[in-house]
């Protein structure tokens, strides 16, 4: 049996993707997510927390948090989003102030690393100046003199990782911010690291394909609910219609086993599908596209099989999935500072 030898907490946890690459050789102490769904699949996964997953992060006085080495979080991305009003940390109501409980727990706990996540566009938020905040925040400026406020010095390095990378058929950009603490890591050994990390940006494209993914399954029975109505198919047809007429290009989009990836898949895509809908094939090609089977999604994130799949709605695996990382992403950068920790 591994021996653990660094302990970590996952924020925001969702369905332990972040979580996912470090269990094996870490503890986790700590875990909390809001939503009751996500939660139940969690703990399907995650059966050996000896401590029960906090709901509101909000109410936690971060002097409560245990002590680790590594916190983990992939803060709500609503206020950074394309999709989102754009209002980033002043978005309350967006929950974008929610990143600041991670700040209070830095502050607080003072981890030797953090790994943070998010949406690839919060580099370009209001002209830059959301990011350059977030990193003040963190302690990315190497102060002399702290104020009461800005009093952790971490460094931060950031890269975009993109799933098509590594291994996984989907065109999926993601931000990561790795923090390294000055307090621990003296100036050569945080070069070191911020390199290795930077490397993972010039990965070439791995040569994808659906066919990894997507499942051979009758189209009878409870899989023919996949299908989506005439209704449906003709109202994205008509809307893709219009949008290239507009200018805006943009509308359904259908993959086959030979695609080479899909687009992103986001937490909407309960509502109907239309960024990846997989085109019927053989016998029964003349029917409307299907949705994603549940496996397929895990699979389109880079969860093993064995990851159990929580008997709960299909609207709410696939916000889980939506919502989540790209495990292999999360592996190569766990390869690179476990031995560091």
């Amino acid at each position: 049996m591994n021996q653990k030898h660094f302990k970590f907490i996952d924020l925001f946890a969702g369905i332990g993707g972040l979580r996912m690459p470090f269990s094996d050789q870490g503890e986790c102490v700590f875990t909390s997510e809001i939503d009751k769904y996500a939660r139940k699949t969690y703990l399907a996964n995650y059966r050996d927390d000896k401590f029960p997953i906090n709901q509101d992060i909000t109410k936690i006085d971060p002097e409560d948090v245990p002590n680790h080495d590594l916190l983990l979080a992939g803060f709500p991305c609503q206020p950074f989003s394309k999709a989102g009003k754009r209002q980033g940390f002043e978005d309350t109501e967006a929950r974008g102030t929610l990143f600041f409980n991670i700040v209070d727990i830095l502050r607080s706990k003072r981890p030797a690393m953090f790994l943070l996540e998010n949406v690839a566009t919060l580099r370009t938020q209001n002209k830059g100046q959301i990011f350059e905040r977030l990193l003040d925040e963190l302690g990315h400026k190497n102060r002399t003199l702290f104020d009461a406020r800005n009093d952790i010095d971490y460094e931060v390095v950031s890269v975009t990782l993109n799933s098509r990378q590594f291994n996984v058929p989907q065109n999926r950009r993601r931000l990561f911010l790795l923090g390294l603490s000055r307090d621990v890591y003296p100036e050569d050994i945080r070069v070191q690291i911020k390199s290795l990390i930077k490397g993972l940006e010039k990965y070439e494209h791995v040569r994808t394909k659906l066919s990894d993914v997507l499942m051979d399954h009758p189209y009878t029975g409870e899989l023919s609910d996949y299908v989506i109505s005439k209704r449906l198919w003709s109202s994205h047809k008509r809307r893709k219609k219009e949008n290239i007429k507009n200018g805006k290009g943009f509308g359904y989009s259908v993959v086959t086993k030979a695609s080479a990836y899909t687009r992103t898949m986001s937490a909407r895509y309960y509502k109907d599908g239309s960024e990846i809908l997989v085109g019927i094939e053989g016998a029964h090609k003349n029917r409307c596209p299907r949705m994603l089977f549940p496996r397929e999604v895990a699979r389109l994130q880079g969860f093993p099989d064995s990851y159990i799949i929580n008997k709960v709605s299909r609207t709410q695996i696939y916000k889980q999935f939506g919502n989540s990382v790209c495990v292999p992403i999360i592996k190569e950068i766990s390869n690179i500072i476990i031995p560091y920790l």
